[in-house]
């Protein structure tokens, strides 16, 4: 039986996301990933947090929601706003 995401089309509002096209391969995943990492350390600060400061950064319409596991994590979330 074949996965049933996989049966179904792609959202219209979602088609125009590099998330759903071809292209978004698991090396352009881990380009990415390295350059967030170097953004990072330049900065001195956790890959999640440049990513939370990113999202808050691109409009003040988002509201991200930062994971909360550990008590350290919401530390470097807090520290990212």
């Amino acid at each position: 039986m074949p996965c049933p995401c996989r049966s179904r089309a792609v959202p219209t509002n979602a088609a125009p996301s590099p998330r759903f096209t071809p292209r978004w391969t698991w090396a352009s995943r881990c380009t990415t990933f390295t350059a967030l990492q170097r953004v990072a350390r330049q900065h001195d600060v956790s890959p999640q947090q440049v990513c939370l400061a990113w999202m808050l950064a691109k409009s003040p319409m988002v509201v991200p929601i930062p994971g909360a596991s550990r008590p350290q994590t919401i530390r470097d979330s807090a520290a990212a706003v």
